[in-house]
């Protein structure tokens, strides 16, 4: 599946992620498909700082969890977790709310609390697009 990613977005998350992860490198030199917990040492305090960041920069509000609860959809707990994992058609699902991802990147069996091992900076500009498509904007 491919993903188009607004640059304009995207330049803005690597500028606060350079920020938040207190990173020596130019917005430029962030790679857009890294993972930003693997490549640039973010962890969930970070991922807390980045989020408000980008809610404050494009005036949004990002629901926590969105991904797996988007994900989840109408399957029931025990069609989509299985003793942390997700299941076959959990994982499908994963898959296919995370289109910046591809398929390749996703391990053959994903713990639900290693989803944001994923992330990307491109995975941020898709949430914030995805934002700012369904919340109105302010007085722009």
């Amino acid at each position: 599946m491919s993903f188009n990613v607004d640059d304009k977005i995207l330049a803005k998350v690597k500028e606060h992620l350079i920020g938040v992860c207190a990173l020596n490198l130019q917005a430029d030199e962030v790679d857009s498909d890294a993972s930003i917990i693997n490549k640039y040492g973010a962890d969930s305090l970070d991922f807390l700082d980045l989020l408000f960041r980008l809610e404050e920069e494009f005036s949004i509000e990002i629901e926590r969890g969105a991904i797996i609860k988007d994900a989840q959809g109408d399957l029931k707990e025990d069609e989509f977790l299985k003793d942390g994992f997700f299941t076959d058609k959990g994982l499908n699902r994963i898959k296919q709310v995370m289109v910046e991802i591809p398929d390749d990147k996703f391990p053959m069996r994903l713990k639900a609390n290693d989803v944001t091992s994923l992330f990307t900076p491109k995975t941020f500009a898709r949430i914030v697009s995805e934002q700012l498509s369904v919340q109105p904007r302010g007085n722009a």
